[in-house]
């Protein structure tokens, strides 16, 4: 059940395995895809980022277990100023969470096969939004993990949970996470939460704090919300052009398409928005 993933500045894919959940979890084989799955689904094995080698046609998908378990939509990497690789990532469901991960080893940009293993090691924290911090998840520095988990590896395998304990703010369905590359911030596709109301989904900038990656303070804003004023609705995938523009598609499910209070919308469409100038945060309709 994979997703968007991401490409590292090594050249490796990342891929996010998603919605694992909807797989080998019936009796009827005709109901899922994998019909030819053995029956014994551990489902902890499920829920990973997946990362492989596209230039060796013997590599090996490897999961990185310690960028958590949950359902990963993308990751956005991005070098800080001393060289770790940070890596951004959203858990594609309602009131979960938004994840950092910083490596412990430094990224070398002269060797790359050094940098294959660089996701293995480091720390894992969750975005608490209501008092601008990164929260840490580790087990043995987090009294409240000791408290309800066993050690780091039943932490990383129920991270959603985890990332709970330690203050990680409930989000309304962090998808597509995507860095700017003019002023380095992040911007975060919130699609939408039906149960606080939410219909329409939002786009929210983190501005790291000195504009460091590795920090664990920041600020925040909401960059464009959707609904009838700015005329898109529940955005998902994002991508920036050279100049900084934010470019947003769209993606009001299949079975609300032009119906009830979306059927303004029409098709699902793709956007051009401004984050600078005289019409940063307008969205542009492009295509539908």
């Amino acid at each position: 059940a994979n997703c968007s993933g991401g490409i590292t500045p090594w050249g490796s894919l990342l891929s996010g395995e998603e919605n694992f959940q909807d797989y080998f979890t019936s009796e009827n084989l005709w109901e899922y895809r994998w019909n030819d799955a053995d029956k014994d689904f551990i489902v902890e094995n499920y829920g990973w980022v997946v990362e492989l080698d596209p230039f060796d046609k013997n590599s090996e998908p490897k999961k990185r277990t310690s960028l958590g378990r949950f359902r990963h939509e993308n990751v956005a990497v991005n070098i800080s100023a001393d060289n770790k690789v940070v890596a951004y990532m959203g858990d594609d469901k309602i009131n979960e969470c938004v994840y950092k991960f910083i490596s412990e080893k430094n990224y070398d940009k002269t060797n790359r096969e050094n940098n294959f293993d660089i996701l293995d090691k480091g720390d894992l924290y969750v975005a608490d939004f209501e008092n601008n911090k990164w929260q840490l998840i580790d087990f043995e520095k987090r009294e409240e993990l000791k408290k309800n988990f066993r050690s780091q590896a039943d932490v990383l395998i129920n991270c959603d949970k985890a990332a709970k304990f330690v203050g990680g703010t409930e989000c309304n369905r962090p998808e597509d996470i995507e860095i700017n590359p003019v002023d380095n911030s992040v911007f975060i596709a919130f699609t939408n939460n039906s149960k606080k109301k939410d219909n329409f989904g939002s786009i929210v900038r983190i501005i790291e704090r000195n504009n460091d990656s590795e920090s664990l303070e920041f600020e925040w804003e909401v960059f464009a919300t959707g609904g009838t004023a700015s005329g898109f609705s529940c955005p998902d995938n994002l991508t920036f052009d050279s100049k900084g523009n934010l470019w947003v598609l769209c993606d009001i499910s299949n079975s609300k398409l032009n119906k009830d209070i979306y059927k303004s919308f029409k098709n699902n469409s793709l956007f051009m928005i401004p984050t600078s100038g005289e019409n940063k945060g307008k969205a542009f309709q492009f295509a539908s």
